[in-house]
């Protein structure tokens, strides 16, 4: 029997971000992003910060801004089937 599809949820909207170091996969709760930054060498996600500035960042190397606006739109996309 299928599995009845679920709406996503804005408090807990999971964006896979490249894979650290050891191979550990990771995801970033869209619902916790407080700023993004988009340049021609990285897209950062930055989240998590509280009142004593204990945030936590993800960095998402790219080759060009073209590919930067590709990760960008894909995060829009992630977050639009959040709602």
């Amino acid at each position: 029997m299928a599995q009845p599809v679920i709406p996503g949820s804005t408090a807990f909207c999971l964006y896979e971000v490249p894979a650290d170091d050891t191979g550990k996969r990771r995801w970033v709760n869209l619902g916790i992003v407080q700023f993004v930054e988009a340049t021609a060498r990285e897209v950062r996600i930055v989240y998590g910060g509280g009142a004593f500035g204990a945030g936590h960042e993800s960095r998402i190397q790219v080759n060009s801004m073209e590919e930067a606006q590709t990760v960008l739109e894909k995060l829009r996309r992630v977050a639009a089937a959040c709602r």
